[in-house]
């Protein structure tokens, strides 16, 4: 054991709560909640998640991987972060054509993965094929793409500190085995608030084509607003499932347009309200002549409490919730989109009002999964376009809210949204096998309009 760090960890649990009172979006990446809105093993890539705790305390957080059709959980597992201590692993092929996680770091986790340098551990089908049945795929194929979710639920306290710090896995470890009620009582005490100090972040490695795309998570801060012990393979909670003060109360969250106020029973708005837009827009590079090529990556963070029976869902079986239209399909649950690209002078590609849209250039598309890609088709001589796609269909509700300083009911219009263009230039071999191949993401700008 350190010298003193039992006693840091003792002072640590006497200071008062150090929980923020409203949630918001964190402009510098770090928080106590964090989507990453894309991995994938599709076409033989690698997406290689960082986790770090920027505290100089450690940290307990719970790391869940969901696919990208519905959302549903594909692995979860509980990470022991040392203070400024950082958490590697990922996520590749696996023999039975799915995905699973490989990690080489000394980090503990809960449960600790299995083999060695490094453990391993299956994307599994359980809870969309048996746990909670959707109809869509049952498969393995639908754990090759989805999102990721980082909750950083508690601070260890104690000796639990201690054995985080000196990376103790297997003390940790022995800590969660037995019955779930006894190993929350002994938990309990060991648990302090969450500093909000975490950040993650991904790369998708693209071997075949000598790529890679890097992007930083988005952060939510005042998430957890309670002590809260975590198992980690509860269903709950989720990314769409924040904690309030105290259970069942309020939740407070504030946009740039104003605060709003949220009961714990429909936490999904109160995350959802964090992220809507009426649509997306940003750049594309998609000219065959310089070997350039653009998706975009769609992700809808909250979709599947809104549109499936699932834990913590405000969904009971009925028709979809707002903010949403459309229920889940085997499909999926398809979002209309009215696309528009403008030359790099800004004058629109077409005139829609006598024109038709020039082959191959659409002007509707649809992302029915939960996390989806929208490609773009390259135009001949415009390597540069600026897009914008707006949420179409039938008229969408939009998320009804009350404003936290007056009691006023608002509706915030569009759907929750987080955008990634995904850009790509392969320009082929230099000589010598050293490819000349170069890729970027960057996020999307929302299209927000006020209630």
């Amino acid at each position: 054991m350190k010298p003193g760090i039992g006693i840091f960890a003792l002072a640590f649990a006497l200071l008062p709560s150090t929980a923020l009172a409203e949630m918001i979006r964190a402009s510098d990446g770090r928080g106590d909640a964090l989507y990453l809105p894309y991995y994938t093993v599709e076409g033989g890539a690698a997406s290689l998640l960082t986790v770090r705790n920027h505290a100089d305390h450690p940290a307990l957080a719970q790391v869940r991987f969901v696919e990208s059709l519905n959302g549903q959980s594909v692995l979860s597992l509980n990470l022991a972060l040392p203070a400024q201590g950082t958490w590697t692993a990922a996520v590749i092929e696996s023999a039975e054509g799915g995905a699973e996680l490989v990690s080489a770091s000394s980090v503990c986790t809960v449960p600790i993965l299995a083999g060695s340098a490094p453990g391993f551990a299956r994307f599994r089908v359980f809870d969309y094929d048996v746990r909670y049945p959707d109809g869509g795929p049952g498969d393995v194929g639908r754990t090759r793409a989805g999102a990721v979710e980082v909750l950083g639920f508690a601070a260890p306290l104690g000796p639990f500190a201690d054995e985080v710090d000196e990376l103790e896995c297997r003390s940790i470890q022995e800590r969660y085995l037995g019955e779930r009620a006894s190993v929350i009582s002994a938990l309990q005490p060991l648990h302090g608030p969450p500093s909000a100090a975490l950040s993650a972040s991904m790369q998708i490695v693209e071997v075949s084509a000598g790529t890679v795309l890097s992007y930083e998570g988005t952060a939510i801060r005042g998430f957890f607003n309670r002590v809260s012990v975590v198992l980690p393979d509860d269903p709950l909670p989720r990314f769409s499932t924040p904690l309030a003060e105290t259970p069942g109360g309020e939740l407070l969250l504030a946009t740039p347009s104003a605060r709003y106020a949220v009961s714990e029973a429909r936490g999904p708005d109160a995350v959802s309200a964090l992220f809507m837009a009426t649509g997306l827009e940003g750049d594309v590079a998609n000219d065959p002549s310089i070997g350039a090529a653009t998706d975009w990556l769609i992700a809808f963070p909250t979709r599947h409490a809104y549109v499936a029976a699932l834990p913590g869902s405000l969904f009971d079986g009925g028709g979809p919730v707002a903010p949403f239209s459309e229920a889940f399909t085997p499909e999926g649950a398809c979002q209309k989109l009215k696309l528009s690209r403008r030359r790099a002078d800004g004058q629109p590609l077409f005139d829609p009002q006598s024109d038709p849209p020039p082959p191959p250039q659409r002007t509707e598309a649809a992302v029915c999964p939960q996390v989806g890609l929208l490609p773009f088709v390259a135009i001949d001589g415009l390597d540069e376009t600026a897009a914008r796609v707006r949420f179409a269909g039938d008229a969408l509700p939009g998320l009804p809210l009350r404003r936290a300083d007056d009691g006023q009911q608002v509706i915030l219009p569009g759907l929750p949204v987080i955008g990634l263009r995904l850009s790509r230039f392969v320009n082929g071999n230099l000589g010598g096998g050293v490819l000349a191949n170069y890729s970027f993401a960057e996020p999307l700008k929302p299209l927000v309009q006020a209630p």
